[in-house]
């Protein structure tokens, strides 16, 4: 029942979870150098290795190994493994037998579980087939002088091991991963999938004298800090839209839907006097350079909101829909900006100053932007009229005509045709 409602790709996303916990644990001041997660990935067999810091006897014994999750276990400062069943999901979607292998600084154990056998069993327990800990782990501390974890995962289902086989699900794993722990790589920690590293670029907006970005810091009930960025970047309709994010884990990617307020009316203010609608548009290729950003980090990983897959926000949770708001009132300044954008582009005048204010600004990580509760960017320029003033003239009359008087004009518009057949007529009939 744990596996239905996780994809495979999630799955093996959900033990780097527990490496970028491990290094969260082991270097608390967010530095990941030289820390490495490895994964091969075959028809065969599934390995991940880690220099993390390892998994204590204390923690598999009482969490890891365990179902379901004690009340009193202390719990890692911005986690995003706190669920307590991704890695065991992980090895039951995967394949029928396991092999772990974690040295910690205080002890060192194996285990191998067979999962047909062990579903046999009256009692659900997993047991070590090694354990070192104590006075023995301390004698033999030159032994097991690098905190690691390996985990081999074996006798693979059928369809897993088709998948694994594919070039198509390599390429989706390495860039789900890159997306998803983006925050861990750009700190440092080395992902590897078949031994290719995985990269990625760290979150930018446009910035300059003329074009600021809104930046935002709060706090919400339960301890939940956030930071909210809006602004422009690259004009990539792939790329456009909300990305949100949960103690460094990215669960919403370019979001366009109504999830993130696309296609929103937020009304606000108590009286009839005060009250103000704002309205968000649906998404689409014109605001192909709208960026967004949402981070929220808590002590607490269980009262973020997401799901227990961690692949989708919790349209529920209070502390969503509260930024939720904050989020509609952010775009909608932009929205207009890149409306007044589009307009100036079409246009026919010289002075364009909101394209000069696109082209002028330079990309700027996230970390390096000051506060800013609005959006700042110059006015769009009045556009004004000269000659004469011009109205359309629209007809319609049967395609085999047309094509004759195209043919007969030598032009392949039809706007053309309308165009050449009028000043005909004005020439012929109207000029004296």
């Amino acid at each position: 029942m744990i596996v239905r409602d996780i994809e495979l790709v999630d799955a093996v996303a959900d033990l780097v979870d527990n490496c970028v916990d491990g290094a969260r644990r082991l270097r608390p001041n967010g530095s990941y150098k030289k820390l490495y997660a490895a994964l091969e990935v075959s028809n065969l067999e599934f390995r991940i290795e880690d220099n993390c810091g390892g998994i204590t006897a204390d923690v598999a014994r009482n969490y890891a190994f365990r179902f379901g999750r004690p009340k009193d276990f202390p719990t890692l400062e911005h986690s995003i493994g706190q669920f307590g069943i991704g890695m065991k999901r992980a090895f039951f979607k995967i394949g029928l037998q396991f092999t772990v292998e974690s040295t910690s600084p205080i002890s060192h154990f194996t285990m191998t579980v067979n999962v047909s056998d062990w579903r046999r069993e009256p009692e659900w327990e997993f047991k070590f087939d090694e354990l070192i800990e104590g006075e023995e782990f301390l004698k033999r501390s030159k032994e097991f002088a690098h905190p690691e974890t390996l985990v081999s995962i074996t006798d693979l289902y059928p369809g897993v091991a088709a998948e694994f086989s594919l070039e198509n699900f390599i390429t989706r794993l390495k860039e789900k991963l890159a997306v998803k722990h983006q925050d861990s790589l750009n700190k440092g920690l080395q992902i590897t999938v078949n031994r290719d590293p995985l990269k990625s670029a760290p979150a930018t907006l446009l910035r300059s004298k003329l074009l600021k970005p809104i930046v935002e810091n709060f706090k919400l009930p339960g301890k939940i800090n956030v930071r909210l960025y809006a602004g422009l970047s690259e004009s990539d309709p792939n790329k456009a839209g909300w990305y949100v994010f949960c103690n460094g884990r990215l669960i919403l990617e370019a979001d366009q839907t109504e999830r993130t307020g696309w296609g929103e009316t937020k009304v606000t203010g108590e009286t009839s006097n005060q009250r103000k609608k704002t309205r968000i548009p649906y998404y689409h290729n014109q605001f192909a350079r709208f960026r967004g950003y949402v981070f929220f980090d808590a002590n607490n990983a269980a009262v973020l909101p997401w799901t227990t897959t961690k692949t989708d926000v919790d349209l529920n949770s209070p502390a969503f829909q509260a930024t939720r708001q904050r989020m509609v009132l952010a775009m909608r300044p932009i929205i207009d900006f890149l409306n007044d954008l589009d307009g100036e582009r079409s246009s026919e005048k010289r002075s364009k100053p909101l394209t000069k204010a696109v082209t002028s600004s330079r990309e700027g990580q996230l970390a390096t932007l000051k506060i800013s509760k609005v959006f700042v960017a110059p006015k769009a320029s009045p556009l004004t009229i000269s000659g004469p003033t011009l109205q359309r003239i629209s007809y319609q009359r049967p395609t085999a005509e047309i094509s004759l008087v195209r043919k007969t004009l030598k032009v392949r518009k039809l706007q053309e045709v309308g165009e050449r057949t009028f000043e005909y007529y004005l020439r012929a009939e109207c000029t004296k």
